[in-house]
């Protein structure tokens, strides 16, 4: 069954007895439990920019976890030098925790979670599938970058400790940036590792395979009113508008847990609903681009909060983003990553001049989409209502010769 435009996303399901795992893209909420001085801090206010380590062992008894613990402790100055904070989460009572810590060398936080609670935040239990115990599934280590989003997981035994695997995984990565000086830069936000590259790849054979049609443009006629057509002097794209229900439920799966947490941290709002699924193909041949617009403006339009261009390939030539009102900068999130910004802004997507470039698109609205609605009909009418009495008056005083 096709969903309706402003259809809401679909809650989080709470059938499940056993949570599940985390994975690379998630983000880790916010937590706050005690640590082994008794210290209780929100983890959000204890990172501090640089990449993270949690990990999560069920106790200080049996010997396997206490080797993984003690390997970090071992480990703990090499994952420093590669700009780690770590930080520890078992089910001990604090008494436990603090006394283990005054005997031994626990230079970064352990936590007590005795009742489980941020173990299942994390997607971490203690219970295999028909009840039995999980010892070794509830070993995990989550290595996560300084936005607080997991970047790898590693779970149960592994070829060498958890502690060697991250630091292995960490000095793999490639080297940070440096530094730029900003200037200026349009209000919008990046979101990388949306999606994997399984999933793009998939995207994009499904608009090879399933048809796609030529898209069009939407203009107004100065009351609120719209119209479709092809206009190739603003626009060149083709699309393919998702309809197969599974597919819509992934996707909608993806806005829930990757991209309307970071646009209610980035910005302040509520995500209740995603309009139109399109993934979309700018070809150099015969030309793909989309010419200076706004997404919001029309009536029927006006409930649309933000417009997220996720990119599927790269190997193409130009086919930035643009948002000119905020200077000359081009914008290009690699593969599997989303750039949100807020539909009011001026914004374009550039020529492609070689290649194609393959895209997700789809608007965000929130809890009142109707609200908005009204609002810009209301702006609509009162303006034309103003622009004809204002032409009454003209022809008034011209008849009359004043």
């Amino acid at each position: 069954m096709n969903r309706k435009p402003t259809a809401p996303i679909p809650k989080v399901s709470r059938a499940s007895p056993r949570p599940a795992l985390l994975e690379p893209g998630d983000r880790v909420a916010d937590f706050m439990v005690p640590d082994q001085d008794r210290e209780v801090n929100p983890i959000y206010d204890l990172v501090k920019g640089g990449p993270i380590v949690i990990h999560l062992y069920p106790d200080n008894a049996r010997p396997d976890h206490v080797r993984e613990r003690d390997a970090f402790i071992a480990g703990f100055e090499s994952l420093k030098k590669v700009g780690v904070q770590l930080f520890m989460l078992n089910r001990d009572e604090l008494a436990t925790n603090k006394a283990l810590a005054a005997n031994g060398s626990w230079p970064f936080p352990v936590f007590t979670d005795p009742a489980g609670r941020v173990h299942a935040q994390l997607g971490v239990s203690p219970v295999a599938p028909g009840g039995r115990p999980n010892p070794e599934g509830a070993l995990v280590t989550y290595v996560l970058d300084a936005n607080m989003r997991v970047i790898a997981v590693f779970q149960g035994r592994c070829d060498r400790s958890h502690a060697n695997e991250a630091l292995a995984f960490l000095e793999g990565l490639a080297t940070p940036s440096e530094p730029t000086i900003v200037s200026g830069a349009a209000p919008v936000l990046l979101i990388p590792r949306v999606i994997d590259e399984t999933v793009c790849r998939r995207l994009i054979e499904t608009w090879e395979t399933k048809g796609n049609r030529e898209s069009g443009t939407i203009s107004t006629d100065g009351r609120g009113g719209e119209s479709m057509a092809i206009r190739h002097q603003t626009k060149r794209r083709r699309d393919h508008p998702v309809t197969d229900s599974a597919l819509i439920r992934e996707l909608d799966g993806v806005v829930l847990k990757r991209i309307a947490p970071e646009v209610r941290r980035a910005f302040d709002s509520d995500i209740a609903g995603v309009e139109d699924f399109k993934i979309a193909c700018y070809d150099s041949h015969p030309g793909g681009y989309f010419r200076p617009q706004r997404d919001n403006l029309i009536p029927n339009r006006a409930q649309r909060r933000f417009a997220v261009t996720l990119n599927l390939n790269d190997g193409y030539e130009g086919g930035f983003l643009r948002f000119a009102e905020y200077g000359p900068h081009l914008y290009r999130p690699e593969p599997g990553a989303a750039c949100v910004f807020n539909c009011s802004l001026l914004h374009e997507a550039t020529d492609v001049t070689e290649g194609r470039r393959f895209v997700l698109l789809f608007f965000l609205i929130d809890r009142n989409p109707a609200r908005w609605r009204r609002e810009k009909a209301a702006w609509f009418t009162e303006s034309a209502n103003a622009i004809e009495a204002g032409l009454r008056e003209a022809q008034a005083r011209t008849a009359t010769g004043t």
